[in-house]
């Protein structure tokens, strides 16, 4: 009668091993496409703010060596917003503080936008 309850105490113990082995699996690819996604959103991100700069560059007769603020690509990013609002920024998803100012660098009309949260994975290829 013993070895009948340790067999099933040892048949139940690797039905819930296999069972935290599945969870860790599920879990590992939950992180690794959370993380994809952050990247593309970013990307998405670099890729509107270059966009608003070359479109500020052509309605303002800007060179392409000219640096635009923030506050100047308000009217590209959000036309129909009246008042600026920072916090409609976009941000990088992985920046803690959420705010355009700690994710991106804008730079010039001629370079390509830069991600300061994950310069080396967050970046536009190249034009």
């Amino acid at each position: 009668m013993r070895s009948f309850f340790n067999q099933r105490f040892v048949g139940v113990g690797i039905v819930v091993a296999v069972l935290m082995v599945f969870g860790v699996i599920v879990a590992i690819r939950a992180r690794d496409e959370s993380r994809k996604n952050a990247k593309n959103a970013c990307i998405n991100n670099l890729r509107m703010i270059d966009s608003c700069k070359k479109q500020w560059a052509l309605e303002q007769r800007k060179q392409e060596t000219d640096v635009p603020t923030w506050r100047e690509l308000w009217d590209d990013m959000w036309r129909g917003y009246p008042e600026f609002d920072e916090a409609k920024l976009p941000s990088c998803p992985d920046d803690p503080s959420n705010s355009f100012r700690t994710s991106y660098q804008i730079r010039s009309v001629g370079e390509l936008p830069v991600c300061l949260i994950d310069p080396k994975n967050h970046v536009l290829p190249p034009r």
